[in-house]
């Protein structure tokens, strides 16, 4: 259930190995730490309803 609510790229994202964090902005937009470059948006949104349901 939890990988049908990430989705194949949020899901992508958390298995990645160069990926430290996965973050949730409040305005819906979502931002990864990678090991080697630091803070980068990862270019998704994710909708109030989505995000409870994660």
């Amino acid at each position: 259930m939890l990988r049908t609510a990430l989705g194949p790229r949020l899901l992508g994202l958390l298995e990645d190995p160069g990926v430290a964090e996965v973050m949730l902005n409040p305005d819906g937009r979502v931002w990864i730490d990678r090991f080697d470059v630091g803070l980068v948006d990862a270019g998704l949104t994710i909708g109030a309803a989505a995000a409870e349901r994660i």
